[in-house]
């Protein structure tokens, strides 16, 4: 958390907006989100998720990063291989396109 912390301070500084925009933006009182960037206090993880939706910014679990990060390393090394969908031999329709 310390590192989310870390990063959306970096992007509420790089946005360039004014902190009572952002607040008001993110729907978080002005005095909150100036106690979280002076490291004064956190956020609750509604007042985050509201945060990184105004800032843009997608959060993922540590899980799903580290699945993103294998693909990425597997497709730089040429490694990757397609994902085929298999099809059902079970028919899922007749002649006039009803369920079986």
């Amino acid at each position: 958390m310390f590192e989310l912390s870390k990063q959306l301070r970096a992007a509420v500084q790089l946005i360039g907006d004014r902190q009572s925009d952002i607040a008001r933006g993110a729907g978080i009182q002005p005095a909150t989100l100036s106690r979280f960037l002076s490291g004064q206090s956190g956020l609750s993880s509604d007042s985050i998720d509201r945060l990184c939706k105004y800032l843009g910014i997608v959060v993922v679990s540590l899980r799903e990063w580290q699945r993103r990060d294998r693909v990425y390393k597997s497709w730089r090394a040429g490694t990757l291989q397609p994902v085929t969908r298999g099809t059902s031999s079970a028919s899922i329709g007749g002649k006039d396109g009803n369920a079986r």
